[in-house]
């Protein structure tokens, strides 16, 4: 069993401290870390065969072994539990290479047997220190892992897989990979889950009061394939004597060299038959199969060996020269090489950096060390040399020696007296004998000619492939970026076996000379033919191997005498434009959830172009300086309510702190997505629509949105892009203060994720933007309305005939506008609209009611007004207007009752309150209440506003017969009325109206309708404001009548009223009011402040006024004919 733990370091959950190791556990990896050799078939993948470079017969060569390696492997997937009860599976190899660092699952099991739900997780893990020791080659031979040149899981992904997945309950297996080229790190996808665990182990220590957590483990098996490079070079030398006389032989041996792939690093001897032995002049220097060669004649002679076995073809030459003398000496060469100047050239750094960077390159919109969001673009780019090489360019110089034969002949002449007998005279006698020889003298002069020329002897040129970028950010977490605008440089060889060619040379004879000794043999001159014998050989041709780099000729194979040029430098490579390596446009996927400074790697490749014993293969290299990237999705939240209904605030006592939203009534939640952010690069005040996923309000109360009805503590989204929403407040939330709340989330906000903070994200854990929008919610009171005057001239226009308790529907109201400022049909016609003046008849223009006539009126309050302790308090004050017209003056009311000590009672005085009250009867036919309004006025008392003991002590029958016949008191005197819970009837929402998750009862009763009737005292007496009777009583002699100049008369009485309504009897202390601070209904209502009469004159009046009526006449003067 091999074990593969999925999250390293050590983690602390809820103070347990629980190591978690990752890659392959050691303990278990033992038994198959060698690997499984799978016998070969069709099926398994295997070996190529080996290869041999450069082609042969050559001097050396080096052949490549490639190899393989199956593993059969049993890792495990481990769950470990969280606090939360779901599991965690995690890889910070799998995080750094680009995938999710780690997945969570549900349990799916109990609290004693807890598992996790079948979930796929991928994970990387280095295989390096499980590798297999030994590798196979396709001819099974073993190589030692630590001899190969390189090793690697292989990028087949088809060579790699799952074992018995199908039938093992236990686990899925969806994909194994390595994590890119020559990667010795796997990459596995596997799904794991469920009750087929392996094992189950609690944790040794557990947060005390919390239940027991495990670790779970899944194993599963696979089939890993590995492949890798051996290399061994053999080169061929010959070894032994020199043999220079005719006669003389010798032995020769052929050596070769192994070196890698278990070769000694000694030379050894090799024979034939995969050694043969060859001689270019077999009549000089012959060699025998074994290597014995044997001079023959004078000259010389190439001998060479050729070795081939085993792929290799390999060939060693030596020069052999034998010495001569006399005419049969033949003109000879003998050329000994040598090494002479070597030039090499290493430019194999690329000095590879490159960044990742926020559009557009030059411009960038975000720093990305400090945020940029997700959907947002990025571009990358790498820079590094155009190309590399490395070589190593060695110069062959030497001397040949070309051994010239220079031969003359010599004709000696010369003459000798000799005795010729005697004469006749008996003296000796002479005679000149002449004497001719020829004498051939042969001179071996060694004439040398230099020679020098380069060859390659290793050589290698890259050109730039592609580079690799790993960073969280990007697009599947990695992008491969591949040259644009880039050609490589055009390398060609022309390499040779051969670089010189010796010249023709031969044996010079010269002319002959005579040699006249006299009487003496003459002697040979000594002569030297030097010169003769350089005229004999020419120049040696010499040229070198070849090689054009981009253009350049660095090694030129022109033909020269001699020397050959020397060879030039190739040109450092340039490093790239900024354009080869580089693509713009990367989008960062919307849902890639924030993380600062996540690390960036790369590697920047390189192809091979050439190579002539060199390396060849593709070069990697690390990329340097690249920078981290922060993802951070900005959201911002500045959302406002504005405080649109102010100019609706009723409440005596407005609250400014808060936003009012007056009950009925529309308001409006302004919720953009332009606002301040992180003052940082790209973020600040701007417009975020585009990172946010979606935005949302939630109000504690009940509201519409449209017709749509959305209950109380229920989410509302407020679609991205919209600038403003437009909601009504239903009339059944009770006033008071809430706070509601808005959100934005960003569009890379984790599922389950409720994460946020205030205004914006400026922390990367968060993922949303709330505010929170304080409202205060107040009531109305509206539409005072008077339904009735009891003056009989008035009957016509109340009634629908003379005596008839039914109504016509002639009312008139305060204005022509509804409480929301909205025209109605009476804006034109403005006789109807109080107060009511001379001209409000509509037959009788000059009447106006008579003093002591009663009005009945209602008017309408919405809000927590249906209490029993909830109430009006309505508070009259009275002006004097001329029958001429103009402003009014106020004044005080005075009236008599009967007997001698009730006189000249003040309205609103202590007797006043003392001797006059007024009740009325809600269920009054005259008043016109609906018999279904009383009904269910009554029902709601009796249910809800009696105690048990009074309900249960009365039958409805009997309670309602009660209620319509009830008289209720409405005031004390005449300076002050009050309407109790009694006055009321109640017309809320019903029926259709009320959403069904809405109280019905708490609907209807929202809305109050209240009833009330007033009067003034008969033929009262009217003195300016704040005039004192007792002083107007001094100046008239003590006793008053009513007829003095002090009292004003002949005028009109205008009734004002000030209407307040209270929720739990605070009479002094009332929530709202008909003309508030803030909002006056008279004006909203749109009531007159000025008319002109019948007659001409000009009236003005102010907000609240109800009625004028006579101030001099009366009802008693209606019914008694008299004045007062």
């Amino acid at each position: 069993m091999k074990t593969i733990v999925l999250k390293k370091g050590l983690q602390v959950l809820c103070g347990i401290s629980l190591l978690v190791t990752i890659g392959w556990m050691l303990k278990e990896w033992s038994a198959a870390a060698a690997g499984t050799q799978i016998t070969a078939s069709p099926a398994v993948p295997t070996a190529a065969p080996p290869t041999v470079n450069p082609a042969g017969p050559t001097r050396k060569q080096t052949k490549t072994y490639p190899v393989i390696n199956i593993q059969d492997v049993h890792p495990k997937v481990v769950w470990y539990q969280l606090d939360n009860g779901y599991f965690r599976a995690g890889s910070e190899e799998a995080g750094s290479a680009g995938y999710d660092p780690y997945v969570d699952a549900r349990n799916i099991g109990s609290t004693n047997n807890p598992y996790p739900a079948i979930t796929s997780f991928t994970g990387v893990t280095d295989m390096e220190p499980y590798a297999p020791t030994v590798f196979k080659d396709a001819n099974n031979v073993q190589h030692a892992k630590d001899d190969l040149v390189k090793w690697y899981i292989s990028t087949n992904t088809s060579e790699h897989s799952f074992v018995d997945d199908a039938t093992d309950d236990a686990y899925e297996g969806e994909s194994l990979a390595p994590n890119g080229d020559l990667s010795k790190k796997l990459v596995f996808k596997v799904k794991t889950g469920g009750p087929s665990y392996t094992t189950q182990t609690p944790f040794s220590v557990t947060t005390p009061g919390t239940p027991t957590k495990y670790t779970v483990e899944y194993e599963f098996r696979a089939k890993i394939t590995w492949r890798g490079e051996d290399k061994q070079t053999k080169e061929i030398r010959i070894v032994g004597d020199e043999i220079t006389q005719v006669g003389e032989s010798t032995l020769l041996r052929g050596e070769v060299l192994t070196q890698g792939f278990e070769g000694s690093d000694t030379w050894y001897a090799v024979n034939p038959p995969s050694a043969v032995w060859s001689s270019d002049r077999s009549a000089v220097v012959s060699v025998t199969p074994s290597g014995t060669i044997e001079a023959h004649r004078e000259g010389t002679a190439k001998i060479t060996v050729r070795w081939q076995k085993d792929g290799y073809d390999l060939i060693a030459s030596r020069v052999i020269r034998v010495g001569c003398a006399g005419e049969s000496c033949e003109a000879s060469d003998m050329c000994v090489p040598q090494p002479g100047l070597s030039r090499s050239q290493t430019s194999i750094t690329p000095d590879a950096r490159g960044e990742i960077r926020a559009d557009a390159r030059g411009a960038e919109q975000f720093d990305v060390s400090k945020g940029i969001p997700s959907s947002d673009a990025l571009y990358a780019n790498v820079f590094g040399k155009a190309y590399l090489f490395d070589y190593t360019f060695d110069q062959e110089i030497g001397t040949c020696t070309f051994k010239i034969p220079v031969t003359k002949t010599y004709t000696l002449k010369w003459e000798t007296e000799e005795s010729d007998g005697e004469d006749a005279d008996g003296n000796p006698r002479t005679r000149t004998v002449p004497h001719q020889e020829t004498e051939t003298v042969t001179n071996i002069y060694d004439v040398e000619r230099p020679f020098a020329y380069w060859e390659i002897t290793t050589f290698d040129a890259w050109g730039l492939k592609q580079a690799t970028l790993n960073q969280y950010a990007l697009p599947y977490g990695a992008i491969t970026l591949l040259p644009s605008g880039y050609t490589a440089p055009d390398v060609q060889r022309g390499v040779t076996d051969e670089h010189m060619e010796k010249p023709p040379y031969s044996a010079k004879v010269l002319a002959g000379e005579t040699i006249d000794g006299g009487s003496s043999r003459p002697s040979v001159p000594s002569e030297d033919w030097t010169e003769e014998a350089e005229e004999q050989v020419g120049r040696i041709k010499v040229w070198n191997d070849r090689l054009d780099f981009d253009g350049s000729v660095i090694m030129d194979d022109v033909q020269q005498d001699d020397e050959t040029p020397e060879t030039i430098d190739i040109v450092e490579a340039e490093e790239i434009g900024e354009d080869v390596l580089y693509e713009s446009g990367l989008i960062i996927p919307g849902t890639r959830a924030n993380s600062r400074d996540e690390p960036s790697d790369g590697i920047l490749s390189y192809d091979s172009l050439l190579t002539i014993n060199g390396e060849g293969d593709v070069q990697t290299f690390p990329i340097d300086g690249l920078n981290t990237v922060t993802v951070h999705t900005p959201v911002v939240n500045d959302s406002e309510a504005p405080d649109e209904n102010r100019g609706f605030d009723q409440s005596v006592i407005p609250n400014m702190a808060r936003t009012v939203l007056v009950l009925g009534r529309e308001f409006s939640v302004d919720f953009d997505e332009t606002a301040p952010h992180l003052n940082q690069l790209g973020y600040g005040n701007r417009d975020y629509a585009r990172y946010t996923r979606n935005k949302r309000i939630v109000f504690p109360f009940d509201v519409y949105h449209g017709s749509t009805f959305y209950p109380a503590q229920t989410w509302i989204d407020y679609p991205v892009g919209a600038a403003k929403q437009t909601y009504r407040i239903p009339v059944w939330v009770p006033e008071g203060n809430y706070d509601a709340v808005t959100q934005a989330w960003a569009i890379n906000t984790p599922d389950g994720s409720s994460a946020y903070q205030t205004d914006f994200n400026g922390d990367l854990a968060n993922y949303g933007a709330s505010r929170t929008l304080l409202f205060t919610v107040q009531g109305r009171i509206s539409d005072f309305t008077i339904t009735d005057i009891g003056d009989l001239r008035y009957e016509s226009v109340f009634r629908t005939a003379k005596g008839s308790k039914q109504h016509s529907g002639y009312v008139y109201e305060s204005g022509g506008r509804t409480k929301d400022r909205e025209e109605t049909v009476l804006a034109s016609q403005p006789l109807r609209l109080l107060p009511i003046r001379p001209g409000s008849h509509p037959r009788e223009a000059a009447t106006v009611p008579h003093n002591g006539y009663p009005i009945s009126f209602y008017f309408e309050t919405i809000g927590s007004y249906s209490g029993k302790d909830a109430g009006i308090q309505i508070q009259p004050s009275f002006w004097f207007v001329s029958k001429q017209g103009g402003s009014a003056q106020e004044v005080d009311l005075y009236y008599d009752v009967s007997g001698p000590r009730n006189k000249l009672i003040k309205v609103g005085s202590a007797r006043d309150q003392e001797l006059y009250s007024r009740t009325y009867q809600l269920a009054d036919l005259l008043r016109g209440v609906t018999t279904t309004s009383l009904s269910q006025a009554a029902s709601y008392e009796y249910d809800y506003l009696l105690s048990p003991a009074n309900r249960f002590g009365a039958s409805w029958e009997k309670f309602w017969k009660h209620y319509i016949t009830r008289k209720t008191v409405i005031s004390a005197g005449y300076g002050l009325e009050e309407l109790p819970y009694a006055s009321r009837t109640l017309v809320g929402p019903s029926g259709p109206q009320v959403p069904a998750s809405v109280n019905a009862v708490q609907a209807m009763r929202s809305v109050q309708r209240w009833y009330g009737e007033y009067s003034l005292p008969i033929a009262p007496y009217v003195l300016p404001k704040g005039t004192t009777i007792l002083e107007v009583a001094r100046q008239n002699g003590g006793a008053l009548n009513g007829s003095e100049a002090a009292f004003l008369k002949n005028g009109y009485l205008m009734v004002h009223f000030d209407l307040s309504a209270y929720q739990q009897e605070r009479k002094a202390n009332p929530e709202i009011r008909y003309d508030a601070p803030m909002a006056n209904m008279w004006e909203i209502e749109g009531q007159p402040l000025s008319s002109v009469s019948y007659s001409g004159q000009t009236y003005r009046f102010q907000y609240g006024d109800i009625a004028m009526f006579e101030s001099s006449f009366s009802v008693r003067n209606d019914f008694q004919g008299t004045g007062r």
